[in-house]
């Protein structure tokens, strides 16, 4: 089965309660989207980039398995920022743009 890829947050929100679900699964919470996604700037290459809260004794599987979930979820590459993992430089921009799903 192919899988359609999302065009837009709308696209994403309509798979929100999997995505918490897979989420929850691998030790994520606090989901939220941002970049390009957000912005309605979304290209056929484009990632969609997810901000979560890992709970402090997660694995690096937790992160990958999670990573390989919403890929084949969303049809399309997708990048996972842990929150306390956010270089200062970069925080404002992204937590400027992250909206919660």
């Amino acid at each position: 089965m192919s899988v359609q890829a999302i065009n837009n947050l709308e696209d994403l929100r309509r798979l929100r309660d999997t995505i918490l679900a897979l989420a929850e699964k691998y030790r994520a919470r606090q989901v939220s989207v941002f970049g390009s996604i957000v912005r309605g700037e979304l290209q056929t290459e484009s990632d969609v980039d997810f901000l979560v809260d890992f709970e402090p004794d997660y694995k690096l599987r937790d992160h990958i398995r999670l990573t390989q979930a919403l890929q084949s979820l969303v049809g399309r590459r997708v990048e996972i920022v842990d929150r306390r993992s956010l270089r200062e430089e970069l925080r404002a921009t992204i937590m400027d743009d992250a909206q919660e799903l």
